[in-house]
């Protein structure tokens, strides 16, 4: 038997409150605000080293740490969605070259691509 401790639980507990309901994503000049019915975040532009996207979903990372996620269908037409991806690359990299961290690391690209 593993012994996960409270945090777990609260996570898990608190998890069930956010499926299935509806999240705001407000992208915005310092980062990304996210509200959801049990708590609101903000994730700014430095902490984010990547994103990645498919037809499905784009997500920001912190190296290999998820820190948020969006369904590509709430983002609207493809090509809106070309503009917020764009939006959003430009602002990592400008926020990162901001604090002296080159965005060699960033990364940028779409999940199939990761095959080539």
């Amino acid at each position: 038997m593993i012994w996960r401790g409270p945090i777990h639980w609260l996570n898990t507990w608190y998890g069930r409150g956010v499926i299935g309901k509806p999240m705001t994503l407000i992208l915005n000049e310092g980062g990304i605000e996210a509200e959801t019915p049990i708590n609101t975040g903000f994730v700014p532009w430095s902490s984010i080293t990547g994103i990645r996207w498919n037809e499905r979903v784009v997500i920001g990372l912190s190296d290999r740490l998820l820190l948020w996620y969006a369904p590509m269908a709430a983002l609207g037409t493809p090509e809106r969605q070309a503009e917020i991806i764009a939006f959003i690359q430009r602002h990592i990299v400008d926020a990162n070259l901001a604090i002296g961290r080159p965005p060699v690391g960033a990364k940028f690209k779409e999940f199939e691509k990761d095959n080539e």
